[in-house]
């Protein structure tokens, strides 16, 4: 076969440069921002933040305790990672924007679409890592889209249980399948939150026991006819 193949995800971590208190709106000052997304969220602990621009290291237009979590104070030095959040019940795009290998398989990391160059049958796989730090469980339902129309029966669904002792509730979602392509087609994903509890996110290294990191989102697109 051609042997065509991509591997992507999207992963984003850092760390507090100086602790922050529970309630307030001030610019988050971290180690890096750097390739980070100009807006979105982050999150800290079991605590989700959204902002609207970066500063340098800082992150700026914060709003403190969204996506069902509440706000807390954390630590200089505390884990930052990107969180991906949505609406309820509104389909969205999953943000995938990092290559780590590509043969014949191209990534847009603006609009997050994989585009096939060379036709054939692929086999296309993901895994998605969700956390909720509300009170309840939510639903979580992701599917494959190929020139902006959702490929049928490839939604899979994924409950990501409440916070439960001082710890988010999180889930994993991997899903396959094969889907034949045309030259040229784009391949990306969609997700929905029915409660608009769900994030989903990078979970970073654990020093002990030693835990690698975990990119919030791994796309790959290997041909195998």
């Amino acid at each position: 076969n051609g042997g065509y193949y991509g591997a992507f995800d999207s992963d984003y971590q850092t760390a507090l440069n100086g602790g922050i208190n529970s309630n307030t709106t001030a610019p988050i000052v971290v180690t890096s921002t750097a390739g980070w997304p100009t807006t979105g969220a982050l999150l800290i602990n079991q605590e989700v933040i959204s902002y609207t621009g970066i500063s340098g290291n800082t992150f700026t237009g914060i709003t403190r305790g969204i996506a069902g979590s509440t706000g807390a104070t954390h630590a200089n030095g505390a884990a930052v990672s990107f969180a991906q959040v949505a609406a309820a019940n509104t389909p969205t795009t999953l943000v995938i924007d990092h290559t780590n290998l590509s043969s014949g398989v191209t990534l847009n990391a603006s609009t997050h679409e994989v585009t096939i160059v060379n036709a054939g049958v692929y086999n296309c796989q993901f895994s998605v890592q969700t956390a909720c730090a509300d009170n309840a469980p939510d639903d979580i339902a992701v599917w494959f889209v190929v020139d902006g129309t959702a490929v049928p029966t490839s939604a899979s669904y994924v409950t990501t249980q409440q916070i439960h002792a001082g710890e988010l509730g999180t889930a994993i979602m991997t899903v396959n399948i094969f889907y034949q392509f045309t030259a040229g087609q784009r391949l990306t994903l969609k997700w929905v939150t029915l409660a608009g509890t769900s994030v989903i996110t990078s979970y970073p290294s654990v020093a002990s026991p030693a835990i690698p990191g975990s990119p919030a989102v791994i796309l790959t697109v290997n041909q195998i006819g």
